[in-house]
């Protein structure tokens, strides 16, 4: 929302923005001479809401959870732009509030930020959202470990994260992981598959896992946290900012998201601009965009056997054909570039809204 937020000031709209919490995004919009107001409620003084509203010509609700103020904008006649990123668990939680979408007016827009997202609107809502997916600005040339920088011939040797420079055999094919430790992301499966992989397939290879360790399911985090200290080639690390992220996922030969529910992983589209390509669900929204062996590695979700398989597939393919890991690292870069470039979702983005 942030990127449409810069697309929409430079091409001359002037914007307010409207907030159901504060948080560390504040600074960026202040940054931008924005004007924000946080508001957790809609309904108890729905007038206040809707009476300056109606001085806007494009009203923009950002994700599902300001959903109360579909039920208003429907009662009102300038264009809305609704714009769904949630997996199918957040249609769970708030189903019994969402709105009948048979009864929305016309001049509300429903856009879904992945095909995984515009499926589940189809079926849940019975409603054909428009595909409109998000965009990432470049940072190949300040982060990226670039095709020609990967070596054809060895797999990365060293890693750099938070904790300084850790050394590994350089015939070891790193594993990154990163995202909250829940049942959503996958991690239980991944630690119950890398413990049922053969020992010869151990050596060689080795699995990071990144994210919060405060804000975590402990029945995922906890089993995984004793896993990797009695886990020689397993290791979490520390929770980092955006820039040391991704830094460390250039470093790693493959993104491995093991995810049960996965509507449009942005960290899948950051690792392929970085010609790192992945080793993903095929529930995952990024994965409709990939073609088996290509571009990435895609297997059954929820299916330790087929990710066991994938993994043993993608150490094969580094270890023993670098050439072709070499073509899906530029393949994985080509889907970023036609996909989630920050250009293709500018001109997408002020096409549909003017």
């Amino acid at each position: 929302m942030m990127d449409a937020v810069r697309i929409l000031q430079n091409a001359g709209c002037e914007i307010h923005m409207i907030s159901m919490d504060d948080g560390e995004l504040r600074a960026d919009v202040e940054a931008l001479g924005i004007d924000i107001e946080i508001r957790k409620e809609f309904m108890e003084d729905w007038k206040s809401f809707l009476e300056p509203i109606w001085n806007y010509d494009l009203v923009f609700v950002n994700t599902i959870v300001p959903l109360q103020t579909i039920h208003l904008l429907n009662l009102a006649h300038m264009p809305v732009i609704w714009w769904i990123h949630e997996p199918e668990v957040y249609f769970d939680v708030y189903g019994q509030w969402l709105p009948d979408f048979s009864t929305l007016k016309p001049h509300i827009h429903v856009w879904a930020v992945s095909p995984v997202v515009q499926e589940i609107i189809k079926r849940r809502c019975g409603y054909e959202a428009e595909l409109v997916p998000f965009g990432i600005a470049d940072m190949a040339k300040t982060f990226a470990r670039s095709a020609d920088e990967k070596s054809a011939a060895t797999p990365s040797n060293q890693l750099i994260c938070t904790e300084g420079t850790m050394d590994s055999d350089p015939q070891v094919v790193t594993f990154l992981t990163i995202g909250v430790y829940c049942k959503r992301k996958g991690q239980d499966l991944l630690q119950k598959t890398i413990a049922a992989l053969p020992e010869e397939v151990t050596k060689s290879c080795r699995f990071l896992f990144c994210g919060n360790q405060t804000d975590v399911e402990p029945d995922v985090y906890e089993p995984l946290k004793e896993f990797a200290a009695h886990t020689e080639n397993v290791e979490l690390l520390p929770e980092m900012n955006h820039n040391e992220m991704l830094r460390t996922i250039k470093q790693a030969d493959y993104l491995l998201i093991p995810s049960r529910q996965e509507p449009m992983p942005t960290v899948a589209a950051e690792a392929m601009m970085l010609f790192v390509p992945c080793v993903i669900s095929d529930i995952c929204g990024v994965a409709k965009y990939l073609r088996r062996k290509e571009n990435g590695i895609l297997f059954s979700s929820d299916n330790i056997g087929a990710l066991s398989q994938a993994i043993q597939e993608a150490i094969s393919l580094r270890r023993e054909r670098p050439e072709d890991y070499h073509k899906m690292c530029k393949a994985a870069r080509t889907v970023y570039e036609e996909n989630f470039s920050f250009e293709q979702f500018k001109e997408h983005l002020l096409q549909l809204i003017y």
